[in-house]
């Protein structure tokens, strides 16, 4: 994909995928919590799946107020799952594993919008 000369980063395209797929799993985590009479659980679930395709779309249309908002809550998010999933490991031991995907996605988001390629497709990085 092309916009204005600048070819769509490899980075960029990763980053698309997996928030995809991470809307999906919320999206499918989230009915099965409203199944189960969680509301709760099940409006977390939706929030996530919202605020995943919000990212793709985001991306797509080259904002450069996404990408900064993005940044920010994925490394709160990188930060809050990385002590959770320490946390949780140590009470619990294998099953916090589940945690370590959310990690995984907030890390891969955060090196994919930090890329230089990243960056001269939003704009901010010239040459």
């Amino acid at each position: 994909m092309r916009s204005n000369g600048i070819a769509f980063p490899r980075s960029l395209d990763i980053v698309v995928w997996l928030n995809l797929a991470a809307g999906v799993l919320y999206l499918v985590n989230g009915l099965m919590m409203f199944s189960s009479a969680n509301l709760a659980g099940g409006l977390a679930g939706l929030a996530g799946c919202a605020i995943s395709f919000l990212i793709v779309v985001g991306i797509l249309r080259r904002s450069k107020a996404v990408r900064l908002l993005v940044l920010i809550l994925a490394w709160i998010g990188a930060i809050y799952y990385g002590l959770l999933f320490v946390m949780a490991f140590l009470l619990y031991g294998l099953p916090a594993m589940v945690i370590a995907v959310s990690l995984a996605v907030d890390v891969v988001t955060i090196w994919g919008l930090m890329n230089a390629s990243s960056k001269k497709y939003f704009g901010i990085l010239k040459n």
